[in-house]
């Protein structure tokens, strides 16, 4: 069962939230708690310079944490050849305790079910003169079910399944009774001769070491196979009886599950079918285990911490079913709840980073140098280079401690940061879109609000129409009221704004009041902060419609 606990920063990751991710699994895994950090997008050309200038890999890429089969505790499985004697199996499921075993084939692939019922019905289908299961039985089966020796084989077995005790078989019978059976008799060599003429298909010598060559020669003769047993005569019966194959009672059709099946999926399936236990296969459909309703109700939820949002539309698909353990953010309150208190950690600073900086010297853990230049560079790029009205004195006071221990420059990272980040060129309208975009949920309204860095407006001339394009998509695809995209230049002076959607007037009336017309472009002087600029106005602006 999978108990780690996952930190995730939000769909499509800028550097602070990378960041954030990376650096706080550092400091729990420091502490003792086992984490794994993830991903819930690709990372972009400004995250993965960062990333490769201090050494770090990317988180692992997960696009939900819905409970899967591989997170539940699963009963182990009974495994069971195809050919193996049903007593055989049953032995398996009495001291295992269990009443299904999984049948497989040679190649150790599922085949089929078989269940304690199976065995028994097949075992009583004999008491009504059902002989089917001992007719289909190998020969190979009942020599070792009786501990017997071969003392002649046909090549051609085939018999009606019918046992009989043949002690009181006279000579030269021609009862028709006899015919194509399995004839038990005693050590005695004239009963096993007269089962032979009977024209028995399988005749087995109880309590007997050797046979008459006589006897033997008659087996050859009548094309009768030919079987020598120490065992007596009630002991052989039961173990005839016993020696059908599992494969022979196996239920082949079957409901399967795949370890990384959903368990929401799981629990429609069995709702819906009749069978106690059901087989959990893996890629190459070999058993790993068997799963129960009862399992089911036992599902633990997966762990999650949540760092740099708290959002539903903004987290990771399926938070729904997690249990959210911790949230570290400097975001706006969102629409995440828990059913447990946790530790909600939330400031007013411009990097996320900033928070996971000051953690570590309150918990009084050495940051180290990659870590330090991993969170610096998150700070000047959330904080626009400290441009940014969100950028507060704590911001600047955790990069400067953090560029000491990495070594780094801050005026130098800081200009290196921002001219990846601002440049437009060598990428295509998706990746400037889904650089930095989030998803909001305000009011009625369902609005995506993305943000890009520019050096200068011609950067934002040269892609606008196929940015626009993207962002129609974009919409639709999402289905969205409004996409909005701010294009901040990096001096701080303010955005320029790109709008579409259905509702997309909304936004341009929120901001009406700030909007300067520059040709065909929407300026924002002075608007930098997606955070707390933009959100805000539009929040109000949309709260007063809904209002009305």
């Amino acid at each position: 069962m999978d108990n780690v606990i996952y930190i995730t920063g939000h769909k499509n990751p800028d550097t602070d939230t990378i960041s954030a991710t990376l650096s706080y699994a550092y400091l729990k895994r420091a502490l003792g708690v086992d984490v794994l950090p993830i991903r819930l997008g690709n990372v972009n050309a400004e995250t993965r310079y960062v990333l490769n200038r201090f050494n770090l890999k990317e988180p692992e890429l997960k696009y939900d944490i819905k409970p899967t089969v591989k997170d539940i505790d699963f009963d182990d499985p009974i495994i069971t050849l195809v050919d193996e004697p049903i007593k055989d199996v049953w032995h398996k499921m009495l001291i295992n305790k269990k009443k299904t075993a999984a049948v497989v084939s040679e190649d150790g692939k599922l085949a089929g079910v078989a269940t304690i019922s199976d065995i028994t019905n097949a075992l009583l289908s004999l008491s009504i003169g059902d002989y089917h299961y001992v007719q289909i039985t190998p020969l190979q089966n009942i020599v070792l079910a009786t501990n017997g020796k071969m003392q002649y084989d046909t090549g051609s077995y085939s018999s009606n399944g019918k046992v009989i005790i043949a002690t009181s078989i006279m000579e030269d019978t021609q009862d028709q009774e006899f015919q194509h059976s399995i004839a038990i008799t005693s050590a005695r060599s004239q009963s096993q001769m007269n089962a032979i003429n009977a024209n028995a298909a399988l005749v087995i010598a109880t309590k007997t070491v050797s046979l008459d060559s006589a006897v033997v020669q008659l087996a050859r003769e009548k094309d009768c196979c030919l079987i020598s047993t120490e065992m007596d005569l009630i002991t052989v019966t039961q173990a005839i009886t016993q020696s059908i194959s599992i494969g022979l009672i196996m239920t082949s059709d079957l409901v399967t599950f795949n370890l990384y099946d959903y368990l929401e999926d799981v629990r429609e399936i069995i709702s819906k079918s009749r069978y106690r236990q059901y087989p959990i296969v893996d890629n190459n459909q070999r058993v790993v285990g068997m799963i129960s309703r009862y399992h089911l109700f036992n599902a633990m939820k997966k762990k999650v911490i949540l760092v740099d949002h708290n959002e539903m539309s903004q987290s990771i698909d399926g938070i729904e079913t997690a249990e959210i353990v911790e949230i570290i953010d400097h975001h706006r309150l969102g629409d995440i709840t828990t059913d447990l208190p946790v530790y909600f950690r939330n400031e007013i600073c411009g990097s996320c980073s900033t928070i996971i900086s000051e953690l570590y010297q309150e918990y009084g853990i050495e940051i180290p140098a990659n870590y330090a230049g991993l969170m610096v560079s998150a700070i000047i790029s959330d904080t626009l280079n400290f441009h940014s009205p969100t950028s507060t004195k704590k911001d600047y006071n955790q990069a400067v401690k953090l560029s000491t221990i990495c070594g780094i420059d801050l005026v130098e990272l800081g200009d290196s940061i921002l001219h990846i980040s601002a440049s437009l060129k060598s990428k295509n309208a998706s990746e400037i879109v889904n650089t930095d975009i989030k998803e909001f949920n305000i009011s009625s309204y369902k609005l995506a609000l993305g943000q890009v860095n520019i050096l200068i407006k011609e950067d934002l001339l040269s892609v606008k129409d196929q940015v626009t394009s993207y962002m129609d998509s974009y919409c639709l695809a999402h289905r969205l009221d409004m996409v909005s995209m701010m294009f901040s230049l990096i001096d701080g002076s303010g955005s320029y704004i790109v709008v579409v959607g259905r509702e997309g007037n909304l936004f341009m009336d929120a901001f009406n009041s700030y909007i300067q017309k520059d040709g065909q472009l929407a300026f924002l002087p002075n608007i930098i902060s997606r955070k707390q600029q933009v959100i805000p106005i539009i929040s109000k602006h949309l709260q007063t419609l809904r209002n009305y």
